[in-house]
């Protein structure tokens, strides 16, 4: 996504776009590839969030969570994203590979995957995303406004178009 580089004192505040995410859920994939053609469709100051929604009733969704944030902590965290999308089976030892395979340190990752702190920060997005009444992932919260539907670049620019001129940006299109 562009960011208009402007003095700070007269840029208005860049517009949020949050996807409350699980990289094992098919419809949060798809909504992904939606969210990086943005990026080429869309000018303005959006700022691109994710938190994390697993379902807490998966094993493989809280753990592939946790592997995003082992990962970001070695600034790896959209290269695992898409390795766990490729993964039929989320556990220690595809993480472990995975790892190796972006060249993680293995027992950095492992330690911060396994982490009180690690899961206590997945659930800190989850209970975030629960509060704004977020039910399942994807689910986009774009300039405080929840985005309903399906997520498609037909749907999804015209509505930051939108949220962009409420907050008074200008539109390079």
């Amino acid at each position: 996504m562009k960011i208009a580089l402007t003095r700070a004192d007269s840029a208005p505040r860049p517009l949020d776009l949050i996807e409350y995410g699980d990289p094992t859920h098919p419809h949060s994939r798809l909504a992904r590839q939606v969210l990086d053609a943005v990026a080429d469709e869309v000018n303005g100051d959006v700022c691109l969030r994710y938190r994390h929604f697993p379902n807490l009733e998966s094993a493989q969704s809280v753990l592939a969570a946790c592997a995003l944030e082992a990962a970001a902590s070695q600034h790896q965290f959209w290269p695992m994203y898409y390795a766990l999308g490729r993964s039929m089976s989320i556990n220690l030892a595809t993480l472990a590979r995975q790892a190796r395979q972006l060249d993680l340190l293995e027992s950095q990752f492992l330690q911060e995957l396994l982490s009180e702190q690690t899961r206590r920060t997945v659930l800190t997005d989850w209970h975030a995303g629960y509060e704004l009444g977020v039910v399942a992932a994807p689910t986009l919260v774009i300039g405080g406004q929840r985005f309903h539907g399906k997520v498609t670049l037909a749907r999804l620019v015209p509505f930051i178009r939108m949220q962009l001129s409420r907050k008074g940006h200008r539109l390079i299109c």
